[in-house]
């Protein structure tokens, strides 16, 4: 959501993935959950890389990596402008001249 990108949060995500066997050569389907920590700040379409949470490698290699594209949804009141957040306010002429708390 737009709020848990401007605070960052923590996330769990089901992977499900593919891995070719060796013996057979056959596609394997795996699956797993990680965690993902996303930073307060965070805009939608940038790349998170999560370092040895990927697929498995070749038999006694570690993990690769794992790259999480983030998706932030519209917010119904705040509407983000780069790393400007913008709202419409309506106030009248008087808090206008005034000033209003």
């Amino acid at each position: 959501s737009f709020m848990e990108a401007v605070l960052g949060s923590s996330q769990d995500l089901h992977l499900r993935y593919q891995v070719r066997n060796p013996e057979t050569g056959a596609a394997d389907i795996k699956e797993r959950e990680v965690t993902v920590e996303t930073p307060a700040g965070i805009d939608h379409g940038m790349n998170l890389r999560l370092s040895g949470q990927g697929a498995d490698g070749d038999p006694g290699a570690p993990r690769g990596n794992l790259i999480v594209q983030v998706l932030v949804d519209d917010d119904e009141y705040f509407q983000r402008d780069g790393t400007d957040v913008h709202t419409e306010v309506p106030i009248s002429i008087v808090q206008a001249i005034l000033g209003a708390a």
